[in-house]
């Protein structure tokens, strides 16, 4: 699936639709919308960067540098209202964060399960344990940090074992600055292990390369994954094998390699010891105190008219539609955007979804009334272009001016926006659809800083990758798709029923516009290695 999320696993929800006026925030690294007070807004977002600030401290680092591309953050109303984001429904998600080409962003609850609303702190030393909506804010922005910044191969365990670990997280606000805590106890994870008498072995733990690989233990995945980044994060022998073990999947090693090199011959007492430390009443909790924390300026305002509403639709759009949803979506925003007529948000939404749709001829109906109004924005231009192209490629075009002509409007979109990375997407599919592969450098180029840009989106990741294999730049090529290729079981490693379930779970949960026919970036990787030891076999001398 095109769809990738990384989500916060909680009880059976049921979605339901329903929101008021929406705010906007706006801070150096964080876009935030909700539908609750201005004054909530503006805690979560400076709670926002001093979260942001605590992470570069804890790494080492003076402070996070902001990324070009600023996190968006949808504040909803409740969990049933987080799952009706979604392109599926969807059954134990509390809260998810996505890291897409159209730019990263995450879903979060204003409450909790049992109506805990976000905060500045929770009650000092506890963390409530029907997911509280800090405890998902937090474990979600870990999200973003870890990948964003950090990109590489994350087991799911650890992933979500790390983003839990931070979930537990606690800022205390005075006059005489901020007290940070975190690692707070997560006591509904504690409870999970304790009072369900199940355990996934430490072995099972550290070779589970994905969700897929925990089976029905999920949930134990979440707290034993939570139980041991937390253990290793006091106990340094422990920490140092868990860096190892992370360090030889990311040289491409096997799981249970990695996990015989990170841990020896010590599983059995790993498993001994994190029961014990479940059970320990004195977890280990660090505390931090600083200055006040710096948040820089936060500006807040209403949405307008048009923002308010097709922001569902907007997101939406950024989150992947389904295949089985695409005429009603459509139907939504066409009546959505009726009532803003001359409205540049409204006509940008409409102009990309008839297109998503395949509806050239209201595409360019949309495009040219967004143009009218808006003719120096960066995105209608790159629609423009984008729909030229698509024109000339339909037609068989092989017009040299007439594609370069197209070509003008992208770059003048990404001279407008040069940090915005899906217009050099565009900007390179303009080159591949024309029939020129690879496309020249300066598409190749444009392209690779888009994955600097989003580094966690997948479909960007393989195109990279395939550029250069085309360009026989074997090497990089298998360097792109590796952090993707290391979470994926091999195919000859998948029994025929998983490959069926594979299979379906493609159809199932096709997006639109995604080719679920292309192969899978394990595939590429295996192939990639192959295609670099036969190069060497066949070079003068080789043994």
């Amino acid at each position: 699936m095109k769809l990738k999320m990384l989500a916060i696993c909680t009880a059976l929800i049921a979605p339901a639709v329903a929101h008021a006026e929406w705010k906007r925030a706006e801070s150096k690294n964080f876009i935030v919308f909700s539908e609750g007070s201005e004054e909530e807004l503006r805690k979560a977002t400076e709670n926002m960067e001093k979260f942001a600030f605590v992470q570069a401290v804890v790494q080492g680092k003076k402070d996070v540098p902001p990324s070009p591309v600023k996190l968006k953050v949808y504040m909803v109303p409740s969990v049933p209202a987080v799952v009706a984001t979604m392109p599926f429904p969807a059954y134990g998600v509390g809260g998810y964060y996505n890291p897409v080409l159209r730019g990263p962003f995450l879903v979060t609850p204003r409450r909790g399960l049992r109506g805990t609303r976000m905060s500045s702190a929770y009650k000092v030393g506890a963390v409530d344990d029907s997911f509280s909506a800090d405890g998902v804010f937090y474990h979600e922005l870990t999200h973003h940090f870890m990948f964003q910044y950090s990109p590489a191969a994350y087991p799911s365990w650890y992933s979500e074992g790390f983003a839990e670990f931070w979930g537990g997280f606690q800022i205390d606000t005075s006059d005489k600055g901020d007290v940070v805590r975190f690692g707070l106890p997560q006591t509904s994870r504690l409870s999970q292990i304790n009072s369900s008498g199940s355990w996934l072995p430490a072995e099972k733990l550290l070779t589970a390369r994905s969700y897929a690989d925990a089976g029905d233990a999920i949930g134990l995945l979440y707290a034993e994954g939570w139980l041991l980044t937390h253990y290793s994060f006091i106990n340094s022998e422990r920490n140092k094998q868990l860096q190892t073990y992370l360090a030889a999947i990311n040289r491409g090693e096997s799981y249970a390699d990695a996990a015989k090199e990170g841990f020896g011959t010590t599983l059995n007492a790993l498993d001994s010891e994190l029961k014990d430390y479940a059970r320990s009443t004195k977890l280990g909790t660090q505390q931090i105190s600083f200055k006040p924390i710096p948040t820089g300026d936060i500006t807040i305002r209403a949405t307008t008219p048009a923002e308010n509403e097709l922001l569902d639709e907007d997101q939406r759009l950024s989150g992947g539609i389904a295949k089985s949803d695409i005429d009603a979506f459509v139907r939504r925003v066409r009546e959505g955007a009726a009532k803003f007529p001359n409205d540049p948000y409204a006509l940008g939404v409409l102009t990309e979804t008839e297109d998503l749709a395949g509806n050239a001829a209201e595409a360019d109906a949309a495009l040219k009334r967004w143009i009218a109004v808006a003719p120096r924005d960066a995105m209608a231009l790159m629609f423009k272009g984008k729909l030229a192209t698509e024109r000339l490629k339909a037609a068989k075009s092989t017009s040299e001016a007439a594609w370069d002509a197209a070509r003008q409007d992208i770059l003048a979109a990404i001279k407008l926006a040069p940090n915005v990375p899906r217009v050099y997407k565009v900007y390179y599919d303009s080159w591949v659809d024309a029939g020129r592969y690879p496309p020249p450098p300066g598409a190749l180029n444009g392209l690779a800083y888009a994955l600097k840009l989003v580094p966690n989106d997948d479909d960007l990741r393989y195109l990279v990758a395939k550029d250069y294999e085309t360009r026989d730049m074997i090497p990089e090529a298998i360097a792109v798709i590796r952090p993707l290729a290391y979470t994926i079981k091999p195919d000859s490693e998948l029994s025929p029923r998983e490959k069926r379930n594979r299979d379906k779970a493609k159809k199932e949960y096709a997006l639109v516009g995604e080719d679920v026919d292309r192969e899978t970036p394990r595939d590429m990787y295996d192939r990639l290695l192959k295609k670099q030891a036969e190069a060497k076999q066949a070079k003068p001398g080789a043994k």
